[in-house]
């Protein structure tokens, strides 16, 4: 073996073992200019986007901004703004280096963000803040933001807190955020705390309340058709959650939590719980019926917060069961109701994570893309079977089968990024162990070496919305204050 290629695997090495994030980058660097990628990203040239134009549209709004030419700053602005977006987060840009993209399109995005700032920031004739908040807001409303959506996978589900933890280090954790199953355990625990209390939390994790899982007695097995107790599972929650309804979370913390529900009941729908849709639904009985695996735990009854500070059942007919039979990744649920226009996946669910792996894979790029057409064959012509199944079956326990089975099959369990716990066999005997106070190091530290890969593009891909929620609070702050 050559030095360079013992180099090379050194770095590859480092970067699985890093401890921190400027250790990871540091090795991605040295890495990268190895490989001859640091010539890559410093020639703008590439048939994935609009190389001259990005250029020239950055000049220009350097220029104007530096000569308070605001009617032209303006007018480059919003051109910038809609037509280079879609190619320059094309994904293949994203996926050659390993420290980031072409370094003209990140320093297009910095001259984006400079540009909205000095708009924000200094006072025009005839143009108050008043007026300029409007503009933004609703510049705000037309671009669209982000949100992180956390799948389940039992205890495999606890790395989502060091995936949050890499993003709120970043300076890059979206408002939305969305959990499905143990997903919604981490998104109550993180929508129930302000962001200091947050950050305090991840240098003490010993602070959780981790025992989560527990099997119920073999005569209870027999009788109510479950395996796990759901008052350990609710116990750890609530203590977790505080005791909060979606509405006080978001007042808490400023995070926008969702958790989805599947229905028992064939002609109820799925929901989407959060403090526009539930103001008054408890977290913690939303988390547990979003982790009610069929046949695992029983089916929950909702909880609510009434009028008089009681806490009463919440259409107290229906049970609900694992948010994510029907939503593990509610894209387009999230959509509809807050905007999202571009998705941050985090997967730990076991039977997903090796798909989303093949996903990402890039090399070899002709096996890569053999293998995922052969598995979308395979899942198209599984889900076509079990639909034709379910419409034939009557007996109503067998078409609930069917019905769960085809909803997870038919599921899109991909984002516009995809981050997901290492498919290796190792991490699949935790399942249905609670993690202790060394377990929970580990699942933060797998999180964040998960996250890292990432942050270059999610700090790329959401630059223009943090830069809009920024100069939108500026001018809100300054109404108030004037």
């Amino acid at each position: 073996m050559s030095a360079r290629s013992r180099r090379l695997h050194s770095l590859e090495y480092a970067m699985e073992q890093a401890l921190g994030y400027d250790e990871w980058l540091q090795a991605a660097e040295e890495l990268d200019s190895l490989q001859g990628l640091d010539d890559w990203r410093e020639d703008d040239v590439s048939d994935l986007y609009h190389y001259a134009l990005v250029k020239e549209h950055s000049t220009n709004l350097r220029k104007y901004r530096k000569k308070g030419d605001v009617v032209n700053l303006l007018t480059t602005l919003e051109e910038s703004l809609y037509r280079h977006l879609g190619e320059i987060g094309a994904p293949e840009l994203y996926r050659k280096a390993l420290a980031g993209t072409k370094r003209l399109i990140t320093e297009f995005l910095e001259e984006v963000d400079a540009s909205m700032r000095y708009i924000c920031d200094n006072d025009y004739p005839g143009l108050s803040n008043a007026d300029k908040l409007a503009q933004f807001e609703q510049a705000a409303r037309v671009y669209g933001r982000p949100a992180l959506l956390m799948s389940g996978g039992a205890a495999l589900g606890v790395y989502n807190i060091g995936v949050v933890a890499a993003l709120l280090d970043a300076d890059v954790l979206p408002q939305v955020i969305s959990g499905a199953s143990m997903g919604s355990f981490v998104a109550v625990v993180i929508g129930s705390r302000s962001r200091e209390d947050l950050m305090d939390l991840f240098q003490n994790l010993d602070r959780l309340h981790t025992t989560a899982l527990q099997m119920v007695s073999p005569m209870t097995m027999l009788k109510d058709k479950v395996i796990l107790d759901s008052d350990q599972l609710f116990e750890c929650i609530d203590t977790n959650s505080g005791g909060l309804t979606f509405r006080e979370a978001f007042e808490k913390s400023g995070l926008v939590i969702n958790i989805p529900v599947s229905p028992t009941r064939s002609r109820q729908k799925p929901r989407l719980l959060n403090h526009l849709t539930s103001p008054d639904v408890m977290i913690a009985h939303a988390s547990l019926a979003s982790c009610a695996i069929p046949g695992v735990f029983p089916p929950v009854t909702l909880m609510c917060r009434d009028g008089q500070g009681e806490t009463v059942p919440y259409m107290g007919t229906e049970k609900w069961t694992d948010g994510s039979v029907y939503g593990d990744i509610p894209v387009q649920r999230m959509s509809r109701l807050h905007n999202v226009n571009m998705s941050i996946v985090s997967q730990s669910n076991p039977h997903v994570i090796p798909f989303t792996a093949l996903h990402k894979a890039e090399a070899p790029r002709l096996l890569s893309n053999t293998s995922s057409a052969l598995l979308n064959s395979v899942k198209a012509q599984a889900t076509v079977a079990l639909d034709f199944a379910r419409s034939s079956v009557s007996y109503r326990p067998l078409r609930s089968l069917l019905d769960s089975g085809h909803a997870v099959l038919a599921q899109q369990y991909h984002g516009d990024i995809n981050i997901h716990l290492p498919p290796k066999p190792a991490i699949y005997t935790r399942l249905l162990t609670n993690p202790d106070e060394k377990g929970m190091d580990e699942y933060m530290l797998l999180g964040r070496r998960a996250t890292w890969p990432e942050l270059a593009a999610i700090r790329d891909k959401t630059r223009i919305s943090r830069a809009f929620d920024s100069c939108i609070a500026s001018l809100r702050a300054r109404i108030g204050t004037d």
